[in-house]
């Protein structure tokens, strides 16, 4: 199963992963320029082995999408203490 990396490159921000468990996680959000501008924390999602338009994909962990944010995914801001609140009242 494909793990979640480490290091993510999208939107325009690049996010560092900084803690995680089986089932959460925790990334700071930087802007190319390497200034930090906040923190996502997550409930790991799974996606199973897959066929999209006739191309296979394996299973493995899901970055959060802009749709899971509120439901699975919250952004909260530059300060660490509140992404490590949010993360430990995850599940």
């Amino acid at each position: 199963m494909k793990k979640l990396s480490v290091r993510v490159s999208k939107n325009k921000h690049i996010y560092t992963q900084v803690l995680r468990s089986q089932t959460k996680a925790i990334y700071e959000q930087y802007t190319k320029d390497g200034v930090l501008v906040g923190h996502e924390v997550f409930s790991i999602t799974y996606l199973p082995d897959r066929v999209v338009f006739f191309k296979n994909y394996l299973a493995g962990e899901k970055y959060p999408s802009a749709e899971d944010f509120g439901r699975t995914a919250w952004s909260t801001g530059p300060n660490p203490q509140s992404a490590l609140k949010k993360y430990n009242s995850l599940k």
